[in-house]
């Protein structure tokens, strides 16, 4: 038993090693072309719930930590009527972070509510990521599927969207990029979603430890089965990107 126990810790060594040699070394071109050149960017970061940036976007967080990050949170997580704690729990942990709240928006609009049931207006969306687009360099947010496909999660991304597609003269220099959903088996493949390898946006996260340590400042959320979410999930070690498209050619 103690034989397989070190020869699976090895693999799993092995293979965040490999991930981040790729990581650093083997961009592809169009990564390098928005993360390494121009110098610092500023990224704006649109997510739905406080958690969000952590349990989903936490490599890329870490990947970029150079860069001016901000991040709009569309609502308070109020489903539970805790909307007020997380909302602190949410700033501190970009504290932790080393996003200053200056840097962080947290929005409690009527028509944004959070909840399975909630049916989100695209329109209030598309105008308050507008309201805060001044200045930035790239946006990200979910895809279209939202990862776990919380109606919440896709209203962001289609309201993200929405208002690239409106404002698309005024941001011809602008990059946005969505998160990559996947299947049920590879988004629980943890660090064995070797698919991951040949998405060109790529980020890695080797240190799980440190993942931990920053979910749970967000203590009403840190539940069991958001422990056991970022030791089985991909999420928790690799996101992959694709670009949103809505330049006009």
């Amino acid at each position: 038993m103690e034989d397989v126990l070190r020869w699976f810790l090895l693999l799993m060594n092995a293979l965040v090693l490999a991930f981040t040699v790729r990581q650093r070394h083997f961009h592809s071109s169009e990564h390098n072309r928005m993360f390494t050149e121009e110098g610092k960017k500023t990224i704006l970061l649109v997510i739905a719930h406080p958690d969000d940036e952590t349990m989903f976007f936490f490599p890329f967080l870490r990947h970029n930590s150079s860069h001016e990050i901000r991040i709009l949170c569309l609502s308070t997580g109020n489903a539970d009527k805790l909307g007020n704690m997380r909302k602190l729990e949410m700033e501190n942990c970009c504290r932790r972070l080393q996003i200053p709240p200056q840097r962080l928006f947290i929005e409690d609009h009527p028509a944004l509510q959070d909840g399975m049931q909630q049916r989100w207006s695209i329109d209030v969306i598309s105008e308050l990521v507008w309201s805060r687009m001044s200045g930035v360099d790239m946006v990200v947010t979910f895809d279209q599927h939202g990862v776990s496909a919380h109606p919440n999660h896709i209203a962001t991304h289609l309201g993200v969207r929405q208002m690239l597609v409106r404002h698309a003269d005024e941001l011809s220099n602008v990059d946005a990029l969505m998160l990559e959903s996947t299947s049920f088996f590879r988004k629980y493949a943890g660090i064995f979603d070797v698919a991951s390898l040949f998405s060109s946006v790529f980020f890695s996260n080797a240190n799980v430890v440190e993942l931990y340590r920053t979910l749970r400042c967000h203590h009403s959320q840190f539940v069991w089965f958001r422990k056991l979410f970022i030791l089985i999930s991909r999420f928790a070690y690799y996101n992959t990107f694709r670009h949103i498209p809505f330049k006009r050619s």
